[in-house]
């Protein structure tokens, strides 16, 4: 099964990027009704970092261990390593988007 999700940000690269790597961020970036609780993980994601956390849906938790690999201002992968599927990578990817003006 794949999942493609894309939204558009009006922030330079370097900041969403930056925002991303930050294990708080994954609240925020976690859509409705799902809340997040982070158990363990290092205030900035970097390569080899693990972020252990619970998603909750209603009265359920569901419990993910997972390593971060790839950051770059260009996104990042994050691989479950203890989870509900039986494999999980999923990739962030940034891109800066160029508007061409028309006159």
């Amino acid at each position: 099964m794949k999942y493609h999700h894309s939204f558009r940000v009006n922030a330079p690269l370097s900041e969403v990027a930056s925002f991303h790597r930050l294990a708080a961020s994954m609240s925020t970036i976690t859509p409705p009704p799902i809340r997040v609780k982070v158990h363990k993980a290092t205030s900035e994601l970097a390569n080899g970092d693990e972020m252990n956390f619970s998603l909750c849906i209603g009265p359920f938790q569901i419990h993910w261990l997972a390593r971060i690999e790839d950051v770059s201002d260009f996104g990042f992968t994050d691989m479950q390593l203890r989870g509900p599927f039986q494999e999980w990578n999923h990739r962030h990817s940034f891109n800066q988007l160029r508007q061409i003006l028309q006159r």
